[in-house]
């Protein structure tokens, strides 16, 4: 961040922070998933399923992930195969 007020300091601060909200926590889950409802639902076990307007309107789209993002997790919702194999290839 280039040198500015204390005051817009402290907002962009403010939204880093917001960004790199831990997993698990709501402001992660709208981060990575969008509005429940619109953009995902949830399968028997919980985990978030893209809706087709999810799959158009999704993160990528909006890179705000290149400002600031939380720790990357291994979590592909309804894919455990999928994680399983990622896991064992670290």
């Amino acid at each position: 961040m280039k040198k500015t007020s204390a005051d817009r300091v402290k907002l962009l601060l403010r939204v880093l922070d917001y960004l790199a909200s831990p997993f698990g926590s709501k402001e992660w889950e709208l981060n990575h998933f969008g509005v429940e409802g619109t953009h995902f639902t949830r399968d028997a076990n919980g985990s978030p399923i893209a809706t087709a307007r999810g799959l158009v309107e999704n993160p990528v789209n909006l890179p705000i992930k290149y400002l600031c993002d939380a720790p990357q997790v291994l979590y592909l919702p309804g894919r455990p195969e999928d994680v399983k194999r990622n896991h064992a290839g670290s």
